[in-house]
């Protein structure tokens, strides 16, 4: 067990039932008073492996599932004139599969979490996670999330919000569907709808993990391992070209 869930694991031994409503009342109590674990941030100041909350086209432009949006930003682009952000969104993710990604993906950064009994300020000089676009995809296209991987467009963010690595455990069991209005099993039927599109040998595979999430959790690791090394060495190259005078 990585260090995500086990610290989710702890929140449960603590609150049991109650986890999921208390992650949910801390929410929405950051975003009337925002703290050192949840700080309001400019558009402008987002990062690309940060973890964040979107308050996006207030105006009613935008559907449910896309107003409030907690994201991992995983890539920003110039598309056509207009300054685009791609994040994972965890409102699409069913809370299950989403703790057992994300403690997948987690896994190989020993130093995300401060320790339990740690005095040191959360929020410290935190790392981004060095994962991008492809990444994500392809670790997502695996088992038929990559629709996840959602776009917003930078001039409609109303609101942003960074969170801290330490508050995940909180992030990652808050109830989507306050902020939604669409349920655990509406999720799993879009899930589902998207993989009758899926080749037979994909779609075997995908009911085979369903079925058994110590084996999804596996996956998950094994999977960013790989792409953490390819990632690894693209950016040593980069550094090597920096290092010539080169870009």
């Amino acid at each position: 067990m990585a260090e995500l869930l086990e610290r989710v694991r702890l929140l449960k031994n603590e609150e049991g039932a109650l986890v999921s409503e208390n992650s949910t009342k801390w929410l929405l109590s950051r975003l009337q008073t925002p703290d050192e674990g949840f700080k309001a941030v400019k558009s402008k100041n987002m990062y690309v492996g940060k973890f964040y909350f979107l308050l996006y086209d207030l105006d009613g432009k935008s559907s449910k599932m896309e107003q409030y949006s907690p994201i991992l930003l995983v890539d920003y682009r110039n598309v056509m004139g207009k300054k685009i952000i791609y994040g994972i969104s965890l409102n699409f993710i069913p809370q299950n599969i989403r703790l057992l990604f994300f403690d997948g993906l987690l896994e190989s950064f020993q130093d995300v979490f401060l320790p339990l009994d740690s005095k040191e300020k959360i929020g410290n000089a935190e790392k981004p996670l060095p994962i991008n676009f492809k990444i994500a995809f392809d670790m997502l296209d695996k088992i038929g999330f990559q629709y996840v991987i959602r776009e917003f467009d930078i001039q409609q963010v109303n609101k942003a919000y960074e969170v801290s690595m330490q508050m995940l455990p909180r992030y990652m069991t808050v109830n989507s569907t306050v902020l939604t209005g669409v349920d655990e099993t509406k999720l799993a039927e879009i899930w589902f709808s998207k993989l009758k599109n899926r080749e037979e040998s994909v779609q075997k595979r995908i009911s085979e993990l369903i079925t058994d999430y110590e084996e999804v959790s596996k996956t998950f690791r094994s999977e960013f391992r790989n792409y953490q090394r390819e990632f690894d060495k693209i950016s040593k190259s980069k550094d090597n070209l920096k290092s010539l005078g080169l870009r």
